[in-house]
């Protein structure tokens, strides 16, 4: 008998970043499949790129974003012209209708569309600020929760989705917790800074204590982090954080 060696499979494709946001964004708590190990970010990591290229080109080197909506039939809009400025930087452009008052039901029976994601750049290479989470840690009742917080960076795509752990505050909660956090980026950052560091010694200094916060602050509250190469649309999960 002639031993026939099994056909190599050949590796599934990584989901696109559009359809896991419409997935998070219709399971309970807006969370992210456990499974899922890599995300094709597609047209949205085309986005980032762009958005990077705008603040790095900037004479002030300030941030620029852009929101992208859910649809409650499952569609996906992004906003045309980006928003300039600095921290919370689209949250006075952001357009949402109430269709229910009643909070308890799901956010497609409450409100005409949901925040998938905030797509906004970096000037220089630090992750996600504290600041940046706050859609993200928002309940469910909130009709600012967003699914997914985006962040182009110099030389990084970074992509964070929500666990089924993941908290469910107030914006009361959400920013007592901004400014705990800031406040321990500002003691991390000082403790390893003296008058007479170059800036790019600080620049690494402020970059190692932001993923140093980022990674307890994702290991506490469930959430998921993905990172990837600026040039490139893939973002693998990052498991040891």
């Amino acid at each position: 008998m002639t031993d026939v060696s099994p056909l190599e499979q050949e590796p599934k494709p990584a989901p696109s970043f559009k359809e896991i946001l419409l997935q998070s964004a219709f399971s309970p708590g807006r969370a992210i499949v456990d499974s899922v190990r890599e995300i094709d970010l597609g047209i949205f990591g085309n986005e980032c790129q762009e958005l990077r290229l705008q603040t790095l080109r900037d004479p002030r080197r300030r941030e620029f974003g852009k929101l992208v909506y859910i649809t409650r039939d499952g569609k996906l809009l992004l906003q045309n012209r980006p928003t300039t400025g600095e921290g919370k930087i689209v949250s006075g452009e952001i357009r949402i209708n109430l269709i229910n008052d009643n909070t308890t039901l799901p956010w497609f029976l409450i409100q005409d569309k949901m925040v998938g994601t905030i797509i906004h750049s970096h000037p220089v290479e630090i992750p996600a600020c504290p600041q940046d989470l706050f859609y993200l840690l928002l309940g469910d009742f909130d009709i600012f929760a967003s699914v997914a917080e985006s962040v182009a960076t110099p030389k990084s795509n970074i992509v964070i989705f929500r666990g089924e752990g993941a908290p469910q505050f107030t914006r009361e909660q959400a920013n007592e917790k901004i400014l705990l956090w800031e406040k321990q980026m500002t003691e991390r950052i000082r403790r390893f800074t003296s008058p007479d560091i170059s800036i790019p010694e600080q620049l690494e200094i402020n970059n190692r204590a932001g993923w140093a916060l980022l990674r307890q602050i994702v290991q506490k509250y469930d959430l998921k982090i993905f990172s990837g190469d600026g040039n490139s649309t893939k973002v693998l999960l990052l498991t040891q954080v």
